[in-house]
């Protein structure tokens, strides 16, 4: 999906901007410190044998939700350099951040003089490290920022990730904003829209294709999630759920009227050598929080 027509230009301001913005110095995101609202976590621990890993994986939203993946230090060097190399794009004029994830990479990594090591404080230092290294990946697809605004990085980082984390349940593999939107669908669709709305809802604006309209309200339809499926944002805006869905990776406002999408929040900068990227947090109100039962039409 192109969504050059859409997105805005970098100077652009607009009246609903985030009301803070903070650098998050290298350090701390090597040390795992900003987790925020990433909707998944992933703790390890080490094995016995201590090139062996276990990634336990939680969703937040469902603290019954959980899992465990055994992986290597092979698979860790062999998931960094698939990133690296097939999941960032190499262009100089990158409209997202695949520089600064190349970066991070890098730097994050653990030395290949530590790998052999079989000291305790190293061992401790390699598994942060393998840990942070997740968690900022994850921050990078499920929170909205820079990192997904680059077509590669958008169509080839999540999968690649997921497949590692063996996060095989659509829902789990939902970003933050995602959630936000699904959970909010009942008491979004009970409310009109605007008489002075000038748009018109009987097509998604950003395939053309035209909407369904025949929202249920009964409560024991089942939730429809297809790629077909209408979701109304909380200015009253339609859209395919397929469609919105890939905007929300990298956009939090309505691509219509540019009204915010979920609670204010704290725009993060980090800059990795001469690269930038930034993600939203510490967001005033919990996006997560559920509201009501989710309905789509």
């Amino acid at each position: 999906m192109n969504y050059s027509t859409l997105i805005e230009p970098r100077s652009s301001r607009y009246p609903e901007a985030l009301h803070k913005m903070r650098l998050v110095p290298m350090r701390r995101l090597l040390e795992g410190a900003t987790e925020g609202c990433v909707p998944l976590r992933v703790t390890l621990t080490q094995e016995a044998d201590q090139q062996i890993f276990m990634c336990h994986v939680s969703n937040i939203t469902d603290q019954r939700h959980s899992w465990k993946v055994t992986r290597s230090d092979y698979e860790f060097e062999s998931l960094k350099n698939d990133i690296l190399d097939h999941a960032t794009c190499q262009s100089s004029s990158c409209s997202g951040s695949c520089e600064a994830i190349r970066d991070y990479l890098t730097t994050c990594f653990p030395k290949k003089r530590f790998l052999g090591l079989r000291h305790r404080h190293r061992s401790e230092e390699r598994k942060q490290r393998f840990e942070s290294m997740l968690m900022h990946l994850l921050r990078c697809v499920l929170l909205p920022g820079s990192a997904m605004r680059c077509f590669t990085s958008r169509k080839c980082l999540p999968p690649k990730l997921f497949h590692f984390l063996q996060v095989d349940d659509a829902k789990d593999r939902r970003s933050l904003l995602q959630i936000f939107v699904d959970n909010h669908q009942q008491s979004i669709a009970n409310e009109s829209l605007s008489e002075s709305d000038e748009y018109d809802n009987s097509h998604c604006t950003i395939c053309m294709d035209t909407l369904q309209q025949d929202c249920s309200q009964d409560e024991d339809k089942e939730e429809d999630d297809s790629e077909t499926a209408t979701v109304a944002f909380p200015c009253g805006h339609l859209f395919h759920r397929d469609c919105i869905f890939e905007w929300l990776l990298f956009q939090f406002h309505c691509p219509l009227c540019r009204s915010r999408v979920g609670p204010k929040a704290v725009k993060s900068y980090c800059c990795a050598k001469k690269s930038i990227q930034w993600w939203l947090g510490d967001f005033e109100q919990d996006p997560l929080e559920e509201v009501g039962s989710v309905k789509t039409c």
